[in-house]
């Protein structure tokens, strides 16, 4: 049985691109929701994987798995047939429909697009290696996208006139400028025959708009993305050109504005910051824990002690596909910060935030190479972010996890679940005394003890350190069962036996009177 539900605006809108073939979803959240809906469209489906198909008359257009996280939605989706989906068979149409499938529980979320276009000069694949960096300072705020060339010929144009017209697209917002090739990018008339490809750095700087409106749009634009940590950033510049159209068999001039299409969520902050070198996670069963080495710290402090912070998070998102479709998770949380030293935490299953923790961490342990896999350093004011750091993130697969140490006179008991059934060498720290040796561990949970003289003498400890196979493992809790527990009977014991002899000494002072 499946669940149909429409948690999209009825103004949703469908955009077929003529060059590409492909077809592009903006929709809006519903404002219109019951309670249970948006138990299901606002909580339930967040994180969960779908696929989406649009269909345009008898065309048919399928995405990629991709991870749903609400609020305003924008996806292009390709045609399913690379050999159809051509503009002749989609122009009748006035309307397209769409569905969002969630095969996990059996969800559907379908609609119909209020709105239906199509766009013939439209470029999606000029420009590779395309990134975008924000600037936040007060005053100061910019988004940028930095560019390479990718296919020369296919985005060829001269335009007509010095004019450039730039559309931001954020999940947050829209501003479309007007720009200058001369003043806003430096091409003159001369050097005006290639704009698109002789341009590699496009911007939107906030104070360049003279328009108060578009200007606060562009502010908090830039505000928002630098909270949104996986967020599509799309440019849309366009110029006049003349080109030759194939009118009824016949070639005419047309001039026509050339729509250059760029993409990225890989999204930085202009700020180089150097308070990490990079972070380890160490993926145990049941929980992470994440090393976070210190940089060089040149411009950290001095950048730090200019923003005002009231607290530090951190913020891990990973995901099986650079796009984050497939595998995807994210989290943030509170840490405690102190500049220039190692930063260590640990996150167990009660607040990972997922429902089914075993399953996730074997996602992070078998995440490719290639895989994303980051880490956020975020500063906050009055709830206000002032900083978002991106950190390289590395991710170890622990084979064994220690959950419990128990010391005695004659030997070291663990408790261990591991994923190997092989011998190990393990390093134990207690206190000030280190313990190495080799146990043979199988598969699962089990208690593993070795016979030694343990000889402890300071019991002031609470966790032990570990390292197994050369992977690090959490601080564990140590119990102690040896002398001192013997000690304080035998204190208990004498102290008996002088009450007992004090006693028979004053009745056989009584006796002799």
């Amino acid at each position: 049985v499946t669940f149909l539900l429409n948690c999209f605006d009825v103004n949703s809108t469908v955009t077929y691109y003529r060059t590409s073939h492909e077809a592009v979803l903006l929709a809006w959240p519903s404002t219109t929701l019951t309670t249970n809906q948006k138990s299901i469209c606002e909580v339930l489906l967040i994180n969960q994987q779908y696929t989406a198909t649009i269909r345009i008359g008898t065309q048919t257009f399928v995405s990629d798995v991709t991870t749903f996280e609400g609020g305003r939605l924008q996806l292009s989706v390709p045609c399913q047939d690379s050999t159809q989906c051509y503009y002749a068979q989609v122009k009748p149409f006035t309307i397209a429909l769409f569905s969002l499938v969630f095969a996990k529980d059996n969800i559907e979320v379908s609609g119909t697009s209020g709105k239906y276009y199509t766009q013939i000069f439209n470029f999606l694949d000029c420009k590779n290696k395309v990134s975008g960096k924000l600037s936040i300072a007060a005053g100061q705020e910019k988004v940028q996208l930095t560019t390479a060339k990718y296919d020369w010929q296919k985005c060829y144009s001269t335009p007509n006139s010095d004019k450039v017209y730039m559309t931001v697209i954020t999940p947050t917002a829209t501003i479309t400028t007007e720009q200058s090739l001369l003043n806003t990018y430096g091409l003159d008339a001369a050097n005006r025959l290639d704009p698109i490809n002789n341009i590699n750095d496009f911007q939107l700087q906030c104070t360049d708009i003279a328009d108060a409106t578009k200007k606060a749009t562009c502010v908090q634009m830039v505000t928002a993305l630098i909270s949104n940590d996986v967020a599509t950033l799309t440019f849309k510049i366009q110029t006049e050109y003349r080109l030759q159209v194939d009118w009824s068999g016949t070639l005419q001039d047309y001039v026509a504005n050339q729509t250059i299409t760029m993409q990225t969520m890989s999204i930085d902050q202009e700020a180089d910051l150097d308070c990490f070198q990079e972070a380890t996670m160490y993926v145990l069963l049941d929980k992470v824990r994440t090393e976070v080495k210190p940089g060089a710290m040149v411009n950290c402090q001095a950048t730090l002690d200019a923003l005002k912070i009231d607290t530090t998070n951190m913020k891990y998102v990973m995901a099986a596909n650079y796009d984050f479709s497939g595998f995807f998770y994210q989290r943030e949380f509170a840490v405690n910060y102190t500049p220039g030293q190692m930063l260590v935490f640990s996150v167990d299953c009660s607040v990972m935030n997922t429902t089914s923790c075993p399953d996730t961490m074997n996602s992070f342990r078998t995440l490719a190479a290639n895989a994303t896999k980051t880490m956020y350093f975020k500063t906050y004011y009055d709830e206000e972010i002032t900083l978002n750091q991106k950190v390289k993130l590395n991710i170890i697969a622990n084979h064994i996890d220690v959950k419990s140490v128990a010391v005695y006179d004659d030997k070291l008991c663990m408790n261990l679940n591991s994923t190997i059934a092989a011998q190990v060498e393990i390093s134990l720290t207690i206190g000030t005394k280190d313990f190495n040796f080799i146990v043979q561990v199988y598969y699962g949970v089990d208690t593993y003890c070795k016979v030694m003289e343990t000889n402890i003498q300071d019991y002031s400890a609470t966790k032990v350190y570990s390292s197994i196979l050369d992977q690090y493992i959490d601080a564990t809790p140590v119990e102690y069962f040896n002398t001192i527990k013997s000690n304080n009977i035998e204190w208990a014991l004498f102290g008996g036996i002088t009450v007992i002899c004090v006693g028979l000494l004053v009745m056989m002072q009584k006796l002799q009177k």
